[in-house]
């Protein structure tokens, strides 16, 4: 069963836009993480396992808004990696 059919049985979750907000939950909740790991450093594993469940979070809601689009991931991820080469060679890659 795909990801999408999963989260459509879900109450309230007939648009998109219902992924994208637990995006921003799921990254929100990083943030939360890195910034508590650089305050609280003695607490840093508790923190480094919270931050891997939210990014894995993050991760399932990122593969469901590719199935809403229709979007490959892998095309997405080189697509991604190409850009992130421009970035650092300031050179037009691909």
């Amino acid at each position: 069963m795909r990801l999408l059919d999963l989260v459509k049985q879900l109450p309230g979750n007939e648009k998109p836009f219902k992924t994208l907000s637990v995006m921003t939950y799921e990254l929100g909740d990083v943030a939360k993480c890195l910034v508590r790991m650089d305050t609280y450093p003695s607490n840093t594993i508790g923190y480094r396992a919270e931050m891997r469940k939210a990014l894995a979070d993050l991760y399932i809601q990122l593969l469901v808004l590719c199935e809403w689009f229709g979007f490959d991931i892998e095309d997405l991820r080189v697509l991604g990696e190409c850009a992130l080469k421009e970035r650092v060679s300031g050179e037009r890659v691909g």
